[in-house]
């Protein structure tokens, strides 16, 4: 038995998708080769017309951020949802969808199991983009938008698709939403609200938009670097990723 008020917990399954990078342990190799994974927007994006040097009217004075590949790709019939469906949902639902699925399996175990060993699994997602609603009401040209945003429906999907019965809430405090979701889900195994959780934040820059509005609010870096603290620090530079953990008591764990 773990000593009276010992109260941590640990990370038993991981997954994520980062720029440059198709796994942690790729993440990691990035990080320690001193590399970067900023770049251009990618050509299929968007049209042209949504960049401008000097900014304003809704354009972006950046060309540069972090970006993942085939955002677009997903396998619905494997969770059970059908294509069309699939194609309504909104791009960082998929994602953390398929990436909460990895972490699962990084963890050695199943929904099912995890849930009878534990008690109720929860789910925490930290997330504050909508963008893909904005892409399909451009689409659509004035008639209805096959599409939506909806942050709950990225919690709220997985723990239907998984059938865990843990609070499932979506978290949006900006760019503390994935560390403010984290720390809602350990005092929530704390408090034992559930017995084992599903943490983690998606963000997907899906509409020229996103960066235009950051480039109005002169948040962006022009010179596409992050200095983050430094001197010379002239912004910072949008990035996507996914990630998944999960998390458990650690002596629920250890035994």
């Amino acid at each position: 038995p773990a000593p009276a008020g010992d109260d941590a917990v640990a990370i038993i399954g991981m997954a994520g998708r980062f720029p440059g990078a198709a796994d942690p342990a790729a993440l990691w190799r990035l990080l320690e080769a001193g590399g970067s994974a900023l770049g251009p927007v990618p050509a299929e994006r968007w049209p042209d017309g949504w960049f401008d040097p000097a900014g304003g009217g809704g354009r972006s004075y950046t060309r540069i951020g972090g970006f993942l590949p085939e955002i677009d790709c997903f396998d619905p019939l494997y969770f059970g949802i059908s294509p069309a469906d699939a194609e309504a949902l909104d791009p960082q639902e998929r994602l953390f969808l398929e990436t909460a699925w990895h972490a699962l399996e990084d963890a050695g175990s199943t929904p099912a199991r995890l849930q009878a060993r534990s008690g109720p699994v929860g789910v925490y997602v930290g997330v504050m983009n909508a963008g893909y609603q904005w892409l399909a009401a451009q689409q659509a040209a004035g008639g209805p938008a096959p599409a939506t945003s909806s942050y709950w429906s990225i919690a709220n999907r997985l723990s239907y698709v998984a059938n865990l019965l843990g609070p499932s809430l979506a978290v949006d405090t900006a760019c503390s939403s994935s560390l403010t979701a984290l720390h809602l889900a350990v005092e929530a195994l704390r408090r034992g609200d559930c017995g084992a959780a599903v943490v983690g934040g998606v963000n997907l820059i899906v509409h020229p938009r996103q960066l235009g509005n950051l480039s109005e609010a002169r948040m962006l870096s022009p010179s596409g670097d992050c200095r983050a603290f430094g001197a010379d620090a002239d912004g910072f530079v949008d990035g996507e990723g996914v990630v998944a953990l999960m998390l458990k008591p650690l002596a629920a764990a250890l035994r």
